[in-house]
């Protein structure tokens, strides 16, 4: 199931988080909050509620435009499906979308980590027009659009060429298309293995490895840190 919300596979919905879906907020190399499809909010002054200012011109996979009432669709699915994934976001009391580009959340307490919840995949902005599908064709605004997925095998992405671009470190809309043409994502469980397939090039990057092995790994291998998805990757130098 790769629905950010039913799903039971946190490594896949990791996988799928960001590259397909992307939420209000995100989290930098640093684990700081940075807005993503929310480009700025304010809260009040006695912290029970956050208005929100949404990007403009981002679209969905299928071409759907993106706007403030798929967040209200899309917050109110996953408070009602209750459970863990819900925790976190359970002191949001109501979410309304008083116009196209803004959202306005009604909080029953104070929440100072809400902006951080809203960064995480069970918060990823879903369409209702293809929500239901979402399990086993994920549709979102991320700049890779899914392709297939094989269960214990591989889960295959390909570049979103409508893709609105993102924000910078400056939080401004960048332009253009992913690098990458299309990415495929192997699970292999064992760290040995994994590090083995990295060394002979089947795999170009690995992530979530133990120590011993990025210690081995050290000095022909670059590391690098996303907190994204929280993992560690230990990627190729280039040449």
């Amino acid at each position: 199931d790769l629905d950010s919300v039913s799903g039971s596979d946190s490594a896949t919905l990791a996988i799928g988080y960001q590259n397909l879906f992307e939420g209000l907020t995100r989290l930098d190399e640093h684990g700081a909050v940075q807005p993503n499809l929310a480009t700025a909010w304010t809260a009040a002054s006695d912290s029970l509620a956050i208005s929100f200012t949404l990007a403009a011109d981002v679209r969905y996979h299928d071409g759907t435009a993106f706007d403030a009432q798929h967040v209200v669709f899309s917050l109110k699915r996953l408070l009602a499906a209750g459970g863990e994934r819900a925790a976190p976001y359970v002191a949001i009391a109501d979410v309304a979308a008083p116009d196209a580009g803004t959202v306005k959340l009604t909080l029953s307490r104070p929440d100072d980590k809400l902006l951080y919840s809203l960064a995480l995949p069970a918060a990823g902005m879903v369409a209702p027009e293809s929500a239901d599908t979402n399990a086993t064709s994920p549709i979102g605004t991320g700049p890779f659009t899914f392709v297939s997925w094989t269960p214990n095998d591989s889960f295959k992405v390909t570049r979103n060429p409508h893709y609105w671009g993102g924000l910078d470190a400056q939080g401004k809309v960048m332009t253009g298309t992913p690098y990458l043409s299309s990415i495929e994502f192997k699970p292999i469980t064992d760290d040995t293995t994994r590090a083995s397939a990295l060394q002979s090039g089947d795999i170009d990057m690995l992530s979530t490895i133990s120590a011993q092995t990025a210690n081995s790994l050290a000095g022909s291998y670059t590391e690098v840190r996303d907190w994204d998805a929280g993992s560690v990757f230990v990627q190729l130098k280039p040449g």
